[in-house]
């Protein structure tokens, strides 16, 4: 009986291999709190600001940000795409499609309102980065998630100078919480990551002829 209840035991306690309990609520909640259409909410907000036209950056927040995120949701309900992060490989090229079009769309009333060039500028990356992302979803499923994260940590730096070299923590968290949750592997955050500093660096190269 003491055997048998030794073993009970044994059986029900988790094995030193086995994740934390925590870790896969954790990884959701981080995935969702730091994903695209959050970082890039944060940034354009912020670029609005920056380059004093508050509007202009809620205008691009809602084409960039509000409305792809929340015809994502749409689609994932009705069963069109597996879930709103997209995270099924052939599914991509008609989300980015999407988005794309409502980018141009914002770039278009931007520039009809005479908004600044550099909000403009940030939307144009955007484009080059989804382009970017349509080429290498070819051979991998690299995560916009990390490629969004990276241009906005950069980003930081470019507005705030040093102290916006903080906001590189949030980096390799974001990349155990894709990994964890299984929705990519080291490889393609790794990717991702390097695939938001190409465009980081063509924006700002860009920036110096604004």
């Amino acid at each position: 009986m003491r055997q048998r209840g030794m073993s009970s035991i044994a059986a029900s306690t988790p094995s030193s291999d086995t994740p934390a309990s925590w870790s896969l609520p954790a990884a959701r909640l981080l995935s969702t709190a730091v994903g695209p259409a959050a970082a890039a909410s944060v940034l354009l907000l912020e670029s609005g600001v920056v380059y004093g036209a508050p509007w202009a950056g809620l205008l691009a927040l809602l084409f960039a940000a509000a409305l792809p995120a929340g015809g994502l949701i749409a689609l994932s309900r009705m069963g069109v795409i597996q879930d709103r992060h997209v995270s099924v490989q052939r599914e991509r090229f008609g989300v980015f499609g999407g988005i794309v079009l409502s980018l141009a769309t914002c770039i278009a009333l931007l520039a009809l309102l005479r908004a600044p060039v550099e909000v403009i500028a940030i939307l144009l990356a955007a484009i080059a980065g989804l382009g970017l992302a349509a080429l290498l979803n070819i051979f991998l499923k690299l995560s916009i998630h990390l490629a969004v994260a990276t241009f906005v940590v950069g980003m930081q730096v470019a507005f705030f100078g040093e102290p916006g070299w903080i906001t590189a923590v949030i980096l390799p968290a974001l990349a155990w919480s894709r990994v964890r949750l299984k929705a990519h592997t080291w490889p393609q955050v790794i990717v991702g990551s390097l695939a938001g500093v190409l465009i980081l660096g063509l924006y700002l190269e860009a920036g110096k002829y604004l």
